[in-house]
């Protein structure tokens, strides 16, 4: 799925250098630039930064890289195309639904969605972005199409950011699009149905998908914070390593019991979603895929598992990019699965 929307898209002719994906979140900036070798992604640099109050400045340290030297000589057309970003937006400004509409043609879609598309969304159409994507067919008569919006003003905020900052977005895109696109990208060969949660500071981004299409998707606020916390406290002595579920192995009960009450609304609204999603597709999910950085803590997935009784892993966004020469990068990769989706995005 490659959605984005078309009323902000800047598209020129000559061929991408590299493609950089720019995800602003709630406290961080994370920066990841590739490039297409030989129809392979390599990385070509990354960068994190904090966002204090400023987001330009968190935008041009996170552009920085973690690695300047690393980086190639950017002059004349190359930095131009550097400066080009994939940009993405979440929150409780922007809104994804599914409808079930009579079969069409793109253009009549078109058409049709600029004087009913407040059927559809809570917002006015003058107040309003929005895009679409037709996701499937039944039978002769009906189609399944996505629909997405933000408020205006919340995209123009955006982007007048990251302009300051002396980008120009190519680009805009929602989080839990990129965050499909960025899992099927690394599992293209998954077939079953799965619950993909990106877990923030503030924002997870849930979508669930079956056989590469995204059947529900939605933000939910939590305080990610509060997990890295408790998280930290019941590891107090352990070095930054032991702290991480990658890293420490086993999740023992105190562990679990320390991050329970941050993750208590999360694991309810997660729950509203599966009994949502089930009552609509008369199936169940499979399996829960984690990313984001506090998906890492120890504690997490052990709890999401016994509280919901699914299989939980912790996948890597980057498994299908050639890393070699950022080994840093391996103990953060969770943390990436929306910059990839925004990254991977060359057209």
């Amino acid at each position: 799925m490659n959605l984005s929307f078309k009323k902000l898209k800047n598209f020129f002719s000559i061929p991408l250098s590299s493609s950089v994906g720019l995800d602003i979140g709630s406290s961080q900036v994370k920066m990841l630039e590739l490039q297409k070798k030989e129809g392979k992604f390599c990385l070509i640099n990354w960068g994190i930064s904090e966002i204090k109050e400023d987001i330009s400045e968190a935008v041009k340290q996170a552009m920085e890289g973690a690695n300047p030297v690393k980086s190639p000589p950017r002059r004349g057309a190359a930095k131009s195309l550097f400066n080009r970003v994939n940009i993405s937006l979440s929150g409780p400004e922007v809104i994804i639904r599914y409808v079930d509409l009579p079969k069409m043609s793109a253009e009549e879609l078109e058409k049709s969605l600029k004087f009913e598309v407040e059927k559809y969304l809570p917002f006015k159409t003058e107040e309003m972005l929005f895009d679409w994507q037709v996701l499937s067919y039944s039978g002769q008569n009906k189609m399944k199409v996505l629909l997405c919006a933000t408020k205006k003003n919340f995209a123009e905020e955006r982007i007048k950011a990251v302009e300051k900052a002396g980008l120009t977005p190519k680009i805009v895109d929602i989080d839990t699009l990129c965050l499909v696109n960025s899992f099927y990208f690394n599992n293209f060969s998954e077939n079953k149905t799965v619950c993909l949660l990106n877990i923030g500071a503030i924002t997870t981004n849930l979508n669930i998908v079956e056989k590469g299409e995204s059947r529900l998707s939605r933000d939910i606020e939590i305080d990610g914070k509060e997990i890295s916390q408790a998280s930290e406290q019941n590891a107090e002595g352990d070095s930054a390593e032991d702290k991480r579920i990658e890293n420490n192995g086993e999740e023992n009960e105190k562990a679990v019991e320390s991050v329970s009450p941050a993750l208590e609304t999360l694991l309810n609204e997660t729950l509203r979603c599966f009994d949502f999603y089930e009552s609509q597709y008369e199936k169940g999910i499979e399996k829960i895929c984690l990313s984001g950085g506090a998906a890492n803590f120890v504690g997490v997935k052990k709890f999401l598992e016994e509280k919901i009784g699914i299989e939980a892993e912790i996948w890597n966004p980057l498994q299908s990019i050639q890393t070699q020469g950022f080994e840093e990068l391996k103990e953060r990769k969770s943390e990436f699965a929306i910059a990839v989706g925004l990254a991977i995005r060359t057209c």
